[in-house]
């Protein structure tokens, strides 16, 4: 992850990461992995914001 990222790779990270989100949810003991959910859901919500001040500045 760095600041060149284009938005089409911050939105294939997001997609990544959405996708791996749900594994975890998925798993019958979900209580476990909370910490790994919150993280890689603030990992989600940080870069797309990012993507959206890429989308904001190209305006």
């Amino acid at each position: 992850m760095t600041i060149h990222d284009s938005p089409a790779d911050i939105a294939h990270e997001i997609f990544d990461l959405a996708s791996l989100l749900g594994v975890l949810l998925a798993q019958p003991d979900a209580e476990t992995a909370i910490d790994g959910m919150h993280r890689v859901a603030q990992i989600i919500r940080d870069r797309a914001l990012v993507l959206r001040e890429i989308e904001a500045k190209a305006e």
